[in-house]
């Protein structure tokens, strides 16, 4: 199985960068906040929510991990423990692992991206306020893995979206 991880901040675009991937190179996606999302509606926890989706994610690695087909994994990792859970893991049981690390250089774009979710969230999106969302991260830079690609969806061509297919392949 090959895994592509795209990671990065909410908002940084994530997941329109999943979906043209998938579309580009046949890939499934598997998408955190949909899932964070039903847990949400059937009343579990923010905390158990969060641990019991990234425990389904391992362990549907687990089962599928003799899959020829890609997926993608569009999840924020941002946090470095949990980043290098993944890679560890990938390592242990020979799944092919391509990580691209997701951010948008434009304040203003990021800012309208949390202007548009603020008209109708989803549960996940507890902070539709960009002021507050950067309040909560605070200073946090989310730092590139060596060799990780970095890709800035403010300023996304098709050339862009060509070396990434370059890269996970």
């Amino acid at each position: 199985m090959k895994i592509i991880i795209l990671r990065g901040l909410a908002a940084s675009g994530k997941t329109t960068l999943a979906l043209k991937l998938a579309e580009k190179i046949s890939a499934q996606i598997w998408n955190k906040d949909v899932l964070f999302d039903i847990c949400l509606n059937c009343g579990i926890d923010w905390g158990t929510s969060n641990t019991m989706i990234y425990e389904y994610l391992y362990s549907y690695l687990l089962v599928n991990k003799n899959n020829k087909t890609s997926l993608i994994i569009d999840a924020p990792f941002y946090r470095n423990k949990d980043i290098k859970k993944m890679i560890l893991f990938c390592l242990k049981n020979n799944i092919i692992l391509r990580t691209i690390l997701v951010s948008c250089g434009s304040e203003d774009v990021w800012r309208e991206r949390f202007s548009q979710r603020k008209k109708s969230p989803n549960p996940n999106q507890a902070i539709t306020d960009f002021d507050e969302i950067k309040n909560y991260y605070g200073t946090m830079q989310v730092k590139p893995l060596p060799g990780e690609f970095m890709y800035d969806s403010s300023t996304e061509t098709g050339v862009q979206l060509k070396k990434i297919i370059d890269y996970v392949s």
